[in-house]
């Protein structure tokens, strides 16, 4: 992932298509509450990434806290938290609502 962004901003940003589909989603719905909510996730998602490689790989100003988080190991049902989240708000996009 470093390397995409050490080349260009906008080559991290080509990286993450689901970026681009949230800010479909939104135009495509007028809008509504669920797609900016999904957008507002996905934007946080891709700021918290290139925070974390500004911090590790950039400024190399790793914090006690931030290493012993990068070093823990993760539970598997965590690269599933997407499948249980993003097609319900999807489904929610274009079902209406708020």
């Amino acid at each position: 992932m470093y390397s995409h962004y050490a080349k260009n901003v906008f080559v991290f940003l080509l990286m993450h298509p689901t970026f681009y589909f949230a800010i479909m989603f939104m135009v495509l719905s007028d809008y509504n509450t669920y797609a900016i909510a999904l957008f507002l996730i996905k934007g946080i998602d891709i700021a918290t990434k290139m925070i974390l490689l500004k911090k590790v790989f950039i400024d190399k100003e790793v914090s006690e806290e931030l290493t012993l988080a990068l070093l823990a190991p993760l539970n598997k049902a965590v690269a599933y938290i997407g499948l249980f989240v993003y097609p319900p708000l999807i489904y929610m996009v274009f079902r209406g609502g708020l």
